[in-house]
């Protein structure tokens, strides 16, 4: 590390903060323009040389004000050999200090470029311990990462160990661009607050929607098993029901992610305009949520209804045939006449064929039988 004097123009930001993406605060240029005007340039700025251009790893304003100040001028600052995950540590650091929690996008393009960074092979992160699950693990570029190793490398744990809540946000926002629930344009201009409660209840819809084309899923796969089951009429109308089901899961299923990238168009457009706060967000994500499981009860109920419908048709078909065979054999026993060894036997296979037909009948019933329904009594 050695204070060195430079050339201005021979100062570059630091190569993973991408400008355009973390503008530079006018306000803050010009208080600096005034200091250094009256107390000069103290050289605080540390960079490390690549080719004839030093890239400072922090102090972007500074680079701005100095600018403005010396023009083309010379400026002592400090160089000294820094990685490539210094660089990301220190920029990380001043987002955090210049930024604090008023930017989710600054915060969610810091874990975004330091993973970048580590898919491209220009730094690496902690191992990844051995025994952690399945479903914690990432990866980029066939290198494997959590948001604990990426929180480690960049100081954003919690004393207790534990990634803090500025890494957990930023990490959700990656995601949730990823899925396309929302986009990076519609996470500027929101804090970690706003859009943490944007994404989770977003995320929050878009679980209600798979869970209401889950529900289709598994009546779909009853009726496919009804429809294996059965032969005939009964197998071709479980069949249609089945891939009426699948069809309708599927729209649904699909339509999961689009309704909770409605949601957060809508959230974030009225938070940025101030229409909304944060209550208001949650309110508007509950009235959709309770939309969604009014559909999963009026489906439920319209199939409950048809399963009573069904139930009540056999029901009716089935007592109908038993009150004729009742009748039949009242008819027989009554009757005044003698019976011969071959009429006993016709009689006798009559009997068995009334108590096998009964039985298959009240197998069927009870088979058809909804769950709200209890059969209280069978027909004698």
């Amino acid at each position: 590390m050695k204070m060195q004097k430079v050339k201005i123009g021979d100062l570059v930001a630091n190569p993973y903060r991408n400008i355009d993406d973390y503008p530079i605060d006018k306000e803050k240029v010009d208080l600096l323009v005034k200091s250094f005007k009256q107390t000069g340039f103290w050289g605080n700025i540390n960079c490390r040389r690549v080719g004839n251009k030093f890239q400072i790893a922090a102090g972007h304003h500074r680079l701005a004000a100095i600018r403005k100040v010396y023009g083309n001028g010379t400026v002592h600052v400090i160089v000294e050999d820094m990685s490539n995950l210094v660089m990301l540590q220190r920029m990380v650091a001043e987002n955090r200090e210049e930024y604090g929690a008023s930017s989710a996008y600054v915060e969610m393009e810091s874990i975004q470029q330091t993973i970048n960074a580590y898919g491209r092979g220009e730094i690496d992160l902690p191992e990844v311990p051995k025994d952690t699950k399945k479903e914690y693990v990432r990866d980029v570029c066939k290198r494997i990462y959590t948001r604990s190793t990426v929180a480690e490398a960049l100081d954003m744990l919690t004393d207790s160990g534990q990634v803090n809540y500025a890494c957990k946000t930023a990490f959700a926002m990656i995601d949730a661009v990823a899925d396309g629930t929302i986009t990076r344009g519609q996470v500027k201009g929101l804090s970690r607050m706003q859009a943490e409660e944007i994404v989770r209840q977003a995320k929050q819809i878009r679980l209600e929607n798979e869970r209401l084309a889950k529900d289709k899923e598994d009546q779909a796969a009853k009726a496919r098993e009804v429809a294996e089951n059965s032969t005939g009429a009964k197998k071709s109308h479980a069949t249609r029901a089945a891939v009426k089901l699948e069809r309708d899961a599927e729209v649904i299923k699909n339509g999961a992610t689009k309704a909770a990238k409605d949601f957060a168009k809508t959230a974030t457009t009225k938070v940025k305009s101030g229409d909304w706060s944060s209550r208001d967000v949650r309110k508007e994500a509950n009235e959709r949520k309770a939309t969604v499981r009014q559909n999963i009860k009026k489906d439920n109920a319209k199939t409950a209804r048809k399963h009573i419908a069904d139930y009540a048709s056999k029901v009716s078909l089935m007592i109908s045939k038993h009150d004729k065979m009742h009748a039949s054999m009242v008819e027989i026993l009554q009757g005044d006449f003698e019976l011969d060894a071959n009429d006993t036997r016709k009689l006798q296979k009559e009997v068995d064929g009334l108590i096998t037909r009964s039985t298959k009948f009240w197998d069927t019933l009870e088979a058809w039988q909804p769950k709200q329904i209890t059969v209280k009594q069978k027909i004698s």
